[in-house]
């Protein structure tokens, strides 16, 4: 089975030139897409993401202490001791 077997379809039989040419116009503006939205943003760091530390009252200050001082904003940080202050803290967050 060469390259010329009769049998084997040809790429055009395959693929035809309409459907490679939507292809590549879908490639094109995919990246021409993402190459705009990436330029367009100057600052791609999170500010005042919402998140929830679970653990003994102690850890979870410090560790809700030490996000919340960092440059930026990068977190808006709750922390609670226990799984049902929990679950209602992440309730509250998505509704």
């Amino acid at each position: 089975m060469g390259p010329t077997d009769p049998d084997r379809p040809r790429w055009r039989q395959v693929m035809p030139p309409a459907v490679a040419m939507v292809l590549a116009v879908v490639v094109v503006a995919e990246i021409a897409w993402a190459a705009l939205v990436l330029a367009g943003s100057d600052d791609l760091s999170p500010h005042a993401v919402p998140a929830v530390v679970a653990a003994d009252p102690v850890v979870a200050e410090s560790v809700a202490r030490h996000y919340d001082d960092l440059p930026g904003d990068p977190f808006d940080l709750r922390a609670v001791t226990n799984e049902d202050t929990l679950d209602a803290a992440i309730r509250d967050r998505v509704e």
